[in-house]
């Protein structure tokens, strides 16, 4: 039985994380600061080429959980929760962001329409129990739950450092910012992952404006790294396409 929930989780691992491919902009390694109006633009950011850190790595991970939890729920799909809740519960605890995004309302759009609350349990434990109940009779799936269940109680997580993450809600046709602090010549990871009603871009800018990089398209599950040419703050812009709002997780290394 063990072995067979291995192969499960690492085959849905494979299978979704090519839903969350990383983005990014190839340019010149160079120091120079772009100055505001827009001039060595392309230098504000370089490609991440280089190996990433644990923490880079531990953001990568729990954007696919994420990715697993969303699959998992619209197609009924009982392994994919269990396989989140493992990847999940092998993650240091996250430090909660402070800051607030700022949230700017688009122009000329459509109307916004109302959506029902949904209240989701993400923890570990909450993805185990919600897999046993979403499992349909005649489908096994209580010895890998319990199996899951047990390694996460077995797991040792880390009571310090991490990657940032929040909660947030960005409104339908409006765009949240976060304004994060990052060093040069380090890699840097950002991910994102909606609640499944609407189309989620994001999209990396400097301290004047000028573009990054960015991972745009279907879906609301995007994940963006780079290496930033120089120390300084840069703007995370998370842009919701659709009538309803849209409640997310962002997370950031």
């Amino acid at each position: 039985m063990q072995a067979i929930c291995r192969a499960l989780v690492l085959a849905l691992v494979a299978a979704l994380a090519l839903t969350i491919a990383p983005h990014g902009v190839a340019q010149d390694k160079e120091d120079k600061k772009p100055d505001k109006k827009g001039k060595n633009k392309a230098k504000a950011s370089l490609v991440a080429e280089a190996k990433g850190s644990p923490a880079t790595e531990s953001v990568t991970e729990t954007a696919l959980a994420h990715s697993l939890i969303s699959y998992g729920r619209k197609h009924k799909r009982p392994e994919a929760l269990l396989a989140a809740a493992r990847i999940l519960a092998s993650q240091p605890e996250p430090k909660k962001m402070k800051d607030k995004p700022k949230t700017e309302r688009h122009t000329k759009e459509g109307k916004e329409e109302k959506k029902t609350e949904v209240k989701r349990d993400n923890s570990p434990e909450g993805l185990v129990a919600e897999a046993r109940k979403m499992a349909p009779k005649g489908k096994e799936v209580g010895g890998a739950a319990t199996w899951i269940a047990r390694e996460i109680q077995e797991i040792k997580r880390s009571p310090v450092g991490g990657p940032r993450r929040g909660y947030y809600r960005v409104p339908a046709f409006s765009t949240n910012t976060h304004t994060i602090t990052m060093r040069g010549r380090e890699q840097f990871v950002v991910a994102i992952s909606g609640d499944g009603d609407t189309r989620l871009d994001l999209y990396v800018y400097d301290e004047n404006d000028n573009y990054c990089t960015s991972h745009v398209g279907p879906g609301d599950d995007k994940i963006v790294y780079w290496v930033p040419a120089w120390t300084g703050r840069f703007q995370i812009k998370v842009v919701n396409r659709g009538s309803v709002y849209n409640d997310y997780l962002f997370i950031a290394r």
